[in-house]
């Protein structure tokens, strides 16, 4: 598929697609005759797991090193592990603060319908 339409499949500009690729999140795309990317399934799949790694808060700084580890092939499924660990405690721990939070307001919600009650209800 060419460009415009892998943007389409996975959310993102073309133009950030070809940003992904000049810093080199996204490489080895195939071209057609006439130079134009052409996308296969393999790279959807791959940008997709970028999308997720950005939606979870993973500094691009990151993102680049393990795409780097990812292209050099097998022998860095450790390092590549390792970063995929230390992202996702980071992840537990947000999801625990923002639960805490969430219960916080609960309480102060609570106390609040409790001493004269929603005023705007």
């Amino acid at each position: 598929m060419n460009i415009s339409e892998a943007s389409k499949i996975v959310g993102i500009s073309s133009y950030t697609l070809r940003y992904y690729e000049k810093i080199g999140l996204i490489k080895n795309i195939v071209r057609d005759k006439c130079g134009n990317r052409q996308y296969e399934k393999n790279d959807i799949e791959w940008i997709r797991f970028l999308m997720k790694l950005k939606d979870i808060r993973m500094p691009i700084t990151q993102m680049k090193l393990y795409a780097e580890l990812r292209y050099k092939g097998n022998e860095t499924i450790g390092q590549r592990s390792e970063m995929l660990k230390v992202q996702k405690e980071q992840l537990l721990k947000r999801i625990k603060e923002l639960t805490e939070g969430v219960e916080l307001l609960d309480r102060k919600l609570e106390i609040y319908k409790k001493i004269g009650g929603n005023k705007n209800e």
